[in-house]
């Protein structure tokens, strides 16, 4: 969503930006005007952002004269949705984000409004029935609906074994606790606070990022501590079992099982993202008048047996799928603050 975002700023910096001369910069005391910055965003970026303008365009044309332009309640439902799964619903986290990505509510809802949009429009051709959404659960029960195997620990990273081993025998002899020595020696900024604590984490994402982390982990009983630092890169880690959940079976008839169920079936039956492009684009009439981009785009949209062209269809296949309405990577997800987890 990221790569998105970035791009629907840079759609919306451009009518912002025609015919301003104000100062955006200055380098070495030298300014780089608005006027500058602009002509500069069209060299390195103009055709890009216009063939997707472009798009965009059909796309929500589609989609409104479909009857399929999403809510204000839906918009607000999935951009509450993404704060909670991306940034635990931290605001100052949210803003601190927005911020780097010089983004805003605005942007960020608009491109929900429609990556939305264009899942209703690739999935609005399926009518699964009761039976199927059944025979999907039953299918991929295991890969997308069981609750995985979870695990909390504490960590402290620190430069070298010879801190580490300090650490371990400190926490061995003297009791002490180890939430505390997180907080004053970890160098890891993103859990220190929390006392060093990761805190329901999937089994399996922390075997696939963290190889030697498992490993350890698997090797301790709850509110056991390593007793041999763990090479993590260039630091070592000590490391605390704090709890284990097993895997939790889904049950199909469970409140909220069927909706997404029903919301994974579409997004695994859904037309590609490329294939709605096509047809959207086919026989559409574009015209180009900036003749800068005019020879590279209108001949895009001339038509043909298949819709869009090869040309656009193999740079359109280069793109990553739009995230799914659902779906947040949890290698993104902040840790979470500890809720009375071990020390």
């Amino acid at each position: 969503m990221a790569r998105r975002v970035l791009l629907a700023v840079l759609v919306a910096m451009l009518p912002a930006l025609v015919g301003c001369s104000s100062v955006v910069a200055r380098v070495n005391g030298k300014n780089i005007t608005r006027k500058e910055f602009y002509e500069e965003l069209q060299r390195n970026e103009g055709l890009r952002v216009l063939q997707t303008t472009i798009l965009r365009r059909l796309m929500l044309e589609r989609a409104a004269a479909e009857n399929l332009m999403p809510t204000a309640e839906e918009i607000a439902a999935r951009y509450a949705q993404w704060k909670k799964e991306r940034f635990n619903d931290d605001e100052q986290e949210l803003r601190k984000w927005m911020k780097a990505n010089a983004t805003d509510d605005v942007v960020i809802q608009d491109q929900i409004r429609f990556e939305l949009a264009m899942f209703k429009l690739r999935t609005r051709k399926l009518k699964p029935t009761e039976e199927d959404l059944k025979r999907f659960f039953n299918e991929y029960r295991d890969e997308y609906f069981d609750k995985p195997a979870r695990v909390s620990f504490r960590q402290i990273v620190v430069p070298s074994k010879k801190v580490a081993d300090e650490l371990i025998a400190q926490l061995n002899n003297e009791g002490a606790m180890f939430a505390e020595i997180a907080r004053k020696a970890s160098l890891d900024d993103a859990s220190k606070e929390n006392g060093g604590l990761y805190e329901d984490l999937p089994w399996d994402m922390i075997k696939n990022q963290a190889p030697p982390i498992h490993a350890a982990l698997q090797k301790l009983e709850v509110n056991q501590i390593t007793q041999q630092p763990v090479k993590v890169g260039d630091a070592f880690v000590v490391l605390k079992l704090v709890e284990i959940k097993p895997v939790e079976p889904a049950n199909y008839e469970a409140k909220g099982t069927k909706e997404l169920v029903r919301e994974r079936f579409l997004q695994a039956n859904a037309i590609s993202e490329q294939e709605l492009m096509a047809e959207v684009g086919k026989g559409a009439n574009v015209v180009v008048l900036d003749e800068r981009y005019k020879g590279a785009i209108e001949p895009l949209f001339t038509g043909g047996q298949s819709g869009l062209p090869p040309e656009l269809e193999k740079q359109l296949q280069q793109k990553p799928e739009m995230a799914e309405p659902t779906q947040i990577d949890e290698k993104t997800m902040p840790a979470p603050a500890p809720s009375g987890a071990g020390n």
